[in-house]
């Protein structure tokens, strides 16, 4: 089961991308530490998906573009990221269709 938002959540910036999918998003890590971990899966899952980062680290100021298959219509998403204390960072249904950056801060 996925956990509760936490009192560290994920700052948003709205802005419109013009040549990104409906879902594409990217997210800047702005915590001044690196990031270890960043899982995003659909709003409807029950459990995390698989961590996008693989074996890289999300470095404090760096950001990483996720680009969504063309076969997800889905707009609501969760967000965790986690960092190299183990701190999670999370958001919960972000409308990805509204969104083109998320701040992890």
């Amino acid at each position: 089961m996925k956990l509760r938002l936490i009192a560290a959540i994920l700052g948003l910036t709205f802005a419109t991308a013009i040549m990104a999918g409906k879902q594409d998003v990217t997210v800047v890590n702005k915590t001044g530490k690196p990031i270890h971990h960043v899982y995003i899966s659909e709003e409807k899952t029950d459990d995390w998906e698989e961590d996008i980062l693989g074996d890289d680290v999300l470095q404090a100021g760096a950001s990483v573009k996720v680009t969504f298959d063309n076969n997800s219509d889905s707009c609501i998403w969760d967000f965790k990221a986690v960092d190299a204390e183990g701190k999670e960072y999370l958001l919960m249904k972000a409308n990805l269709c509204q969104l083109s950056t998320i701040n992890i801060k």
